[in-house]
């Protein structure tokens, strides 16, 4: 009910109460009067009941002659006074009520959220605008409450960030130091021994640079300061080169690979730098966590609607449905053991969701018997985009 409406209703009811109250009143103080004064010896006549002197003269008179009956009409005054405060106060507090009511609990709420306490609920009220209040009070409640989650976990986030990258650097320079101190000693004492050692020191860097890399492309995507350059792909093409320029890689640690490629054209928008990252680390990922000797990929793209798909199936040791869905969380592992030759910083995942998000797509694994299938999908170019 709106404010407006039950003022109306409100004053409608001071208006008739007292009303009906008071006539009833008067109605049964005219009949005790009757009875307890000889009001027929007031001797008016129809014509005195027309002019008022006469009347007036009349009851002058009769008042004269019977002085108690002035404190009947006095009491009767007094009561129906009582009665038009009384309901006139009960309607004014009743009012009042129905709206401080709700205001101080606001005011409560107010100052339980100034205290940090966001943990209570806000009880809504009888008139239309007040519970708007209320609702939008308690949703904002809710915003803050779920912000500072929010903001919690970004703390959290941060403090996983710190302990990863300080211990995933702390190995490869303790080891890079270690040989290099081997190196100043002299027990690189043949060249086979020397360029070990040096390959070593190679792998231990690069996997410094790779985590720094990640840790930059990360809080660049976290500001916003990350820029994109988009361009219409063919996105068929765009993959055969990138598998192509990945042979190599994949020849070396025993990975074949089966391409089934859309015969459809398939074009999007992309960057592409970034994509190449995404696929990148998805590739990366199914070298690292292979199953055997020999691994197997296979890369497939197809167009759905107006989607275009970009699907990475290995044969690799897998993962459960819970770690699916956990995978692309920022420093999420699933190597529990933390193995610097598998795992890595816990971004790349976190990089690529963020990155094919501002693709304006979406990003996941389906976990299958054997492996896993890595699963991008962009949106089709329209001719209409350009």
């Amino acid at each position: 009910m709106k404010i407006k409406t039950k003022f109306a209703i409100s004053n409608i009811i001071m208006l008739v109460t007292p009303i009906i109250c008071i006539g009833v009143i008067s109605a049964f103080c005219v009949v005790l009067f009757i009875l307890k004064f000889p009001v027929e010896k007031m001797n008016i006549s129809r014509s005195a009941l027309i002019d008022p002197k006469v009347f007036t003269d009349a009851i002058g008179v009769w008042l004269h002659d019977n002085p108690s009956a002035i404190w009947y009409i006095i009491v009767w005054f007094l009561i129906c006074l009582v009665v038009l405060v009384t309901v006139i106060t009960i309607m004014t507090q009743y009012l009042s009520k129905s709206i401080y009511d709700p205001i101080i609990q606001l005011n409560r709420s107010a100052n339980e959220i100034r205290n940090g306490n966001l943990n209570f609920g806000i009880v809504g009220s009888e008139y239309d605008e007040i519970d708007k209040l209320c609702e939008s009070f308690d949703k904002m409640r809710l915003s803050l409450k779920r912000a500072g989650y929010e903001a919690e976990l970004a703390n959290k986030e941060k403090n996983m960030l710190i302990a990863n990258i300080s211990h995933d650097l702390k190995t490869p320079i303790t080891a890079i130091k270690g040989y290099v101190e081997g190196v100043n000693d002299g027990l690189c004492d043949t060249p086979e021994k020397l360029k070990l050692y040096l390959d070593t020191i190679t792998k231990k860097t690069d996997m410094i640079l790779d985590m720094v890399n990640n840790l930059s492309q990360y809080s660049k995507l976290e500001l916003g300061k990350l820029e994109f350059y988009f361009s219409k792909i063919d996105l068929n093409a765009f993959v055969l080169e990138f598998i192509e320029d990945f042979s190599l890689d994949l020849e070396k640690n025993n990975m074949s690979t089966t391409l089934d490629i859309s015969k459809t054209p398939i074009t999007v928008r992309a960057d592409r730098e970034k994509l190449s990252r995404v696929l990148l680390n998805l590739i990366t990922n199914s070298l690292k966590y292979k199953g055997s000797d020999t691994g197997k990929i296979k890369v497939r793209t197809y167009i759905s609607g107006k989607n275009a798909y970009i699907e990475i199936s290995d044969n690799g040791i897998g993962m459960s449905d819970d770690e699916a869905k956990k995978v692309f969380e920022s420093f999420y592992r699933s190597d529990s053991s933390r193995n610097l030759n598998t795992g890595g910083s816990g971004l790349g995942l976190g990089i690529a969701k963020q990155i094919i998000e501002r693709h304006g797509g979406r990003i996941w694994i389906c976990p299958n018997k054997i492996g896993i299938t890595n699963i991008i999908c962009l949106p089709v170019w329209e001719e209409n985009n350009g």
